[in-house]
């Protein structure tokens, strides 16, 4: 019955998965270890508040869905210098998420991909203020790469760095895989580079592209553009379990993780049985990293510290089943378990407990079919809150309550994307 899904899932091993946040451990202790952390922009310190709902001094937060601080919270806080993930500044009347590729052979491996990703988020454009754009020292052309233009111009240090993960194009044993991008924008620092995007994807596929490799990357780009404008996962939402099955021993890595963690001999763990064991650890952030990095990225957010500062649903609202932000029930999958009906993600009130693909499984884009994969209504109305326009603009996000269906859209760029 599963051997379709078991194909997909099999497809999905290309990565959609963003790369776990996690400090280093020492294994030895199962303490955070002093120096470097895996992605220092991303990581907050302190403990994870129970609530990532906020009234404060009369600023109420109406969203139904998980991103960075609106600016409008941060400057009326006189917060904006001292967050590390927060929307992208207004220049010239836009919020411009300007971006470079960091070598040749970035833009070489990237730039097709990068091109259709930004036009899946066009209709953003005509309804938000942001706008996801070359550098401006690159004059418009898609394929900028970082540094000195020949206008004269180089491009600016907080402009988003999208790296192929090839630190030497010629030696295959130095690629990275996964991907890794940071959250919004970091008022903290102004670093070369401390926007980035490592998409990896490409490393593990072989070239040229099948028209299914395609549009699966295509639609992790977008998913990772989206982290860039500032957006979390939906599926990690504080109110996830109202609509989600998130089963930890279908992750890919839970057989490895488990063994490690019950030979461990951690005085936390003693006493536990095993399924106590599992619940201990996922809802530990430094016990997830230390064994079970996967997890991480079902982890529920009220769990997780740099979700700390991050905006949810104060009043439950629709869950986006469609959102882009969503993985696909087969991400991070194990084969062998989805032949037995057993997946990370699957939706709530299963009939019967029994499987059914167009009821049960949840799908990046809102499709199984990657070639029709689509930012949602919502995902657009996430960035009008983040991002708000013009007073057009604003009218027509007012007019348009979130029931627009976007998926037959895609807006072209010249000579890179036709209009579909």
């Amino acid at each position: 019955m599963f051997w379709g899904l078991v194909a997909i899932l099999a497809l999905s091993s290309i990565g959609l998965g963003c790369r776990p946040r996690c400090r280093s451990i020492d294994k030895s202790t199962g303490l955070p270890k002093r120096e470097d952390t895996f992605n220092t922009s991303q990581i907050l310190q302190g403990n994870a508040s129970p609530h990532l709902k906020r009234h404060d001094d009369g600023i109420t937060i109406g969203k139904r869905w998980f991103s960075v601080d609106d600016l409008e919270y941060l400057e009326q806080k006189g917060k904006l210098d001292k967050v590390a993930n927060a929307p992208w500044p207004e220049v010239c009347g836009h919020s411009w998420l300007r971006y470079c590729f960091k070598n040749e052979h970035s833009a070489d491996s990237l730039l097709d991909t990068l091109a259709n990703a930004i036009a899946l988020w066009a209709p953003a454009e005509f309804n938000t203020d942001m706008v996801v754009q070359p550098d401006y020292a690159c004059d418009g052309n898609y394929r900028c790469v970082c540094g000195m233009q020949p206008n004269g111009q180089s491009t600016a240090n907080d402009a988003l760095v999208i790296s192929d993960g090839r630190p030497d194009p010629d030696d295959e044993g130095t690629w990275l895989d996964g991907t890794e991008t940071t959250s919004g924008y970091n008022y903290l620092s102004d670093t070369p580079g401390r926007h980035s995007m490592q998409f990896s994807n490409m490393n593990k596929l072989q070239q040229p592209l099948s028209e299914a490799d395609r549009h699966k990357v295509t639609s992790t780009m977008a998913h990772e553009l989206g982290h860039a404008m500032g957006l979390e996962h939906e599926h990690q939402r504080p109110d996830r379990d109202d609509y989600l099955i998130v089963d930890y021993t279908a992750i890919d890595t839970y057989e490895e993780a488990k063994n490690e963690w019950e030979n461990a001999n951690l005085k936390e763990l003693e006493g536990l049985t095993k399924p106590q064991m599992l619940q201990r650890i996922v809802k530990s952030y430094r016990l997830t990293c230390l064994f079970f990095q996967n997890a991480l990225e079902f982890m529920n957010a009220d769990d997780v510290p740099f979700y700390n500062d991050y905006l949810a649903p104060e009043e439950v609202g629709w869950f986006d089943f469609s959102s882009i932000m969503m993985y696909s029930s087969t991400t991070f999958g194990n084969r062998n378990k989805a032949k037995r009906g057993k997946f990370p993600l699957l939706r709530q009130g299963l009939r019967g407990g029994q499987l059914n693909r167009e009821r049960s499984f949840v799908w990046q884009g809102g499709e199984r079919d990657q070639s029709r994969a689509r930012v949602s209504s919502t995902d657009i109305s996430r960035l009008a809150e983040l991002y708000p326009g013009d007073a057009t603009k604003q009218q027509r996000m007012e007019d348009w309550h979130q029931e627009t269906n976007l998926k037959s859209l895609v807006v072209g760029i010249d000579h890179l994307v036709p209009n579909r």
